[in-house]
């Protein structure tokens, strides 16, 4: 029963990377943000919206995304350690975690990318 679980995101789109970063396996998470170029509008995304972009991208690719590797995303289990998630075949899709200063071989950033937030213009016309 996870906090992170409940959590509702915020309506709108996120364009999600297809696999992790390669220069950030094997690396602690401090290490990962730290050597990573964000660009603007760049962001960690949250759980939910990973495991959503890979059922998505299944159904209308027929192609697992972060197929045998496991992407570090923005939210903290009950422990404060990183929620990860990735795909195995003899699992599905794997939710898990990682502490902050752990080191794995098959875990890597995730990042997406994220809209610029635009004001509202309604488009109905006046009479």
């Amino acid at each position: 029963d996870e906090h992170f679980a409940h959590g509702k995101p915020d309506p709108g789109w996120l364009l999600i990377s297809r696999h992790v970063l390669s220069e950030t396996y094997s690396k602690t998470l401090g290490e990962q943000l730290n050597n990573v170029p964000y660009k603007k509008g760049s962001a960690q995304p949250p759980a939910c919206m990973v495991v959503q972009a890979i059922v998505s991208n299944y159904l209308e690719a027929g192609d697992w995304l972060l197929k045998e590797e496991w992407g570090r995303t923005a939210d903290k289990d009950a422990d404060n350690d990183s929620v990860v998630v990735g795909v195995y075949e003899q699992h599905g899709i794997s939710i898990g975690s990682i502490g902050e200063s752990d080191r794995e071989s098959d875990v890597g950033l995730l990042l997406c990318r994220v809209p610029a937030k635009e004001p509202y213009v309604s488009r109905m016309r006046k009479t």
